[in-house]
Order: structure tokens, then sequence, then C-alpha cells
């Protein structure tokens, strides 16, 4: 006789493999923002880039991250993108909420506001993607 599955049991389950893949997509997404901060700032060290697109380039580097651990988290499951893909970015964009408001002084700029709107929307849109790629059928 086969034994029941202890709803409990799976329910304590689901929610480790959850904090596993979440802990897994904060950490992509930290390299992933390290490298493409590394790239531009070798960019701008040796070209003669303006340093007026500085702030473009730190809202596109974490837009980018934000996309790569919102598919990161959603891939193994293809279920919820939009919820899944949000609650992975929260670490990340609540860390760089913190450091851009210490480096502005207490003050709340345009480039802070977007910089935080683009890391949600691009996470929820990674998310709404790994969860719309469909399976290969051979």
């Amino acid at each position: 006789m086969k034994k029941r599955k202890n709803p409990k049991n799976s329910e304590s389950n689901s929610v480790k493999t959850d904090r596993k893949i979440y802990l897994f997509a904060f950490i992509a997404e930290l390299l992933i923002l390290c490298t493409i901060l590394s790239v531009f700032s070798l960019m701008i060290v040796n070209s003669d880039v303006s340093q007026n697109i500085m702030p473009y380039l730190s809202i596109f580097s974490f837009s980018i991250s934000a996309f790569g651990a919102g598919f990161i988290a959603v891939r193994p499951k293809r279920k919820n993108g939009i919820t899944v893909g949000f609650i992975s970015a929260l670490p990340v964009t609540a860390i760089s909420a913190a450091l851009i408001a210490a480096l502005n002084g207490g003050t709340v700029s345009f480039v802070f506001i977007i910089t935080i709107v683009s890391q949600v929307l691009c996470s929820m849109a990674g998310g709404v993607t790994a969860a719309n790629i469909r399976k290969k059928v051979r």
C-alpha cells in the first residue's frame, strides 16, 4: 500500500524549494549586476565617455539584472510569473534603494524613482517571459 502524503510535509517542502529558488535568483542577480557594472566601468575608464551617461548605465544594469532574477526564479516552476518575478527582485531593489539614497544624502531624485520602477517592472517581465516559454515537443 502506498503511504499518503502528509499535506503539511509537502507544504514545508514547497516552502523550502521556494526559498532555495529565491536565494539562487538573488545570487544570480548579484552576479549579473556585478558583471554588467564591471563592464560598464571598464568601458567608461578606457574610453572618452561622458560622466553624464553613468546614471543611465546604472539603470540599464539594474534592469537587466532584475530581468535575469525574475527569469531564473520562475523558470523551474513556470507559474505565477508576475508575483514570483516581483518577489525575486525585492532584496536587490531594497539594497539598491538604500545605496542610492545614501549616495544622494537621503534625497529622492528622478533617477532613484526610475531605477526602482524599472527594476520592479523588469523583474516581473522576466517572470512572465519565463512562465510563457513553452517546453519543446519532440
